[in-house]
C-alpha cells in the first residue's frame, strides 16, 4: 500500500513496487488508507511521513497497523528527529527519500 498525497509520487512508488513483485494499492490520504486497511492487510506500507504528522483517527489506524505490518516512511527530505521518532514510536522498518529508487526499494523489500 502506498500512502502519498502527491499523485505523481504515488504512481512512481506503485510502478517500483510492481517491479519488486508487489501488487500495491494507492491511497492519497490517511482516510483512504484506513478504509483500505479495514478491507485487508497489505504486505507493506510506504507512507509519506508528512501525512502521519496530522493527528486524526485515520492516522491512528495507520500507525496501529504498523505494529503488525512493515512500515516504510518516505519523504522528500528526512530530518533526524523524524527518523528517531519513526523507529522508536511508529515501528518503522526503513526510510526512503523521494524520489524512490528501484535498488533501494528492492533492498528494503528483501529485508521484510
Amino acid at each position: 500500500m502506498v500512502v502519498d498525497d502527491s499523485p505523481s509520487r504515488a504512481a512512481d512508488a506503485e510502478a517500483l513496487l510492481k517491479q519488486c513483485g508487489f501488487c500495491p494499492s494507492l491511497c492519497h490520504t490517511t482516510a483512504d488508507a484506513a478504509r483500505h486497511l479495514a478491507s485487508g492487510a497489505p504486505d507493506i506500507m510506504l507512507v509519506d511521513v508528512a501525512l502521519l504528522s496530522k493527528r486524526s483517527p485515520e492516522t491512528q489506524v495507520v500507525l496501529a497497523a504498523a505494529k503488525t505490518l512493515p512500515l516504510v516512511l518516505t519523504a522528500t527530505s528526512l530530518k533526524a528527529n523524524e527518523i528517531v521518532s519513526g523507529i522508536t514510536k511508529q515501528g518503522v522498518v526503513d526510510f526512503m527519500e523521494q524520489p524512490l529508487h528501484l535498488h533501494k526499494l528492492k533492498v528494503s523489500s528483501d529485508l521484510i
